[in-house]
């Protein structure tokens, strides 16, 4: 599951759409709707924004960690599940808000980008473009992937995402990449330490 979401959470950063929405906002420091305290900002990336704008940034939303337990991620997406809930989107609304399908403009839509801008969680820093260590991190991955057998397995046309199967979409390169590939993302990060 955790790939999953890393990939999907992935592509929704290449693909973002900026909305000034404050559905789902809430101040600073505070507990949110859901009782959960605001993240601190440690390590978290800088957006430029301006100082009265309480729409949520990527700062404010939660980010997945290589180390993540299954139930963790659970309870990250259940915030955002729960957000768009209470503004009368059901799971299929969610999905496509994932999938970044959704079009712009519409109460509806503002309401799925705001708790998607709140609540979706944020990829591993590891995996995300705007660290400067990302594309190391994958070349390294992708040599624990091959060292461990996976014959077709690359960083992608831009050296953010693990790619396996080749141009044939090689099965058995596809099934050792998936079954190696968290393993070989937290070498790849224990090696960059």
């Amino acid at each position: 599951m955790r790939t999953l979401l890393r990939s999907v959470a992935g592509a929704a950063v290449l693909t973002s759409i900026a909305v000034t929405a404050t559905a789902c906002s809430s101040s600073s420091g505070a507990a949110d709707a859901y009782g959960a305290k605001a993240a601190p900002s440690v390590a978290s990336l800088v957006t430029t924004t301006a100082a009265a704008d309480p729409s949520p940034t990527a700062a404010t939303r939660p980010r997945l960690r290589l180390d993540m337990t299954s139930d963790e991620e659970e309870a990250v997406m259940n915030r955002y599940y729960k957000c768009m809930k209470q503004h009368g989107l059901d799971t299929v609304d969610a999905k496509r808000a994932q999938d970044r399908q959704t079009q712009k403009g519409g109460a509806k839509n503002a309401d799925a980008d705001a708790c998607y801008q709140q609540y979706f969680p944020q990829q591993p820093w590891e995996e995300d473009p705007a660290n400067p260590d990302s594309r190391k991190f994958f070349q390294l991955a992708v040599q624990c992937l091959k060292n461990k057998g996976v014959r077709y397995v690359d960083a992608g046309p831009d050296g953010h995402v693990l790619e396996f199967g080749g141009p044939k979409n090689d099965a058995r390169s596809i099934s050792l990449g998936m079954q190696y590939a968290d393993a070989c993302e937290r070498d790849a990060a224990q090696q960059l330490k």
